[in-house]
């Protein structure tokens, strides 16, 4: 999170608009979250989703974005602030629709066993959720 920090405050220092300073730590989360969902889809679809969902929908990836937007509202003011909130909805929306296109191309590619050639290892790196999802193989 001090990359995080540092970054923000880089960005207000540059006198860099709120909206763009934040647009790429965002990003960053986000579409690591999207690797891990892409993964998850290719892999795992088979498997039941674990009991704590909580942790599925919001992996560490989501949290830090989250923690990413309160460190933005401590530097920036109020106003900045929603600025960058609207920017950031309308950036998930974007996100939100690539996913929803995504999903039948991933079908496609499990269907043909891609998700046999993608290591356990990269997988436990994009989100240590499934590293227990691999102990018993």
């Amino acid at each position: 999170m001090i990359g995080v920090e540092y970054a923000i405050m880089f960005a207000k220092a540059t006198e860099l608009e709120p909206e763009f300073g934040y647009a790429g730590i965002f990003l960053f989360f986000q579409v690591w979250h999207l690797v891990c969902r892409c993964v998850w889809r290719l892999q795992l679809k088979h498997e039941p989703l674990p009991n704590d969902l909580i942790y599925v929908r919001h992996p560490p990836t989501l949290i830090r974005e989250h923690y990413a937007f309160d460190i933005m509202g401590q530097i920036y003011n109020q106003e900045e602030t929603a600025r960058a909130m609207k920017f950031r909805l309308g950036l998930l929306r974007i996100l939100e629709v690539f996913w929803e296109k995504l999903v039948p191309t991933l079908d496609n590619l499990r269907e043909g066993s891609i998700g046999e050639h993608i290591e356990p290892e990269i997988a436990n790196n994009l989100n240590p959720h499934f590293t227990g999802l691999y102990q018993g193989s």
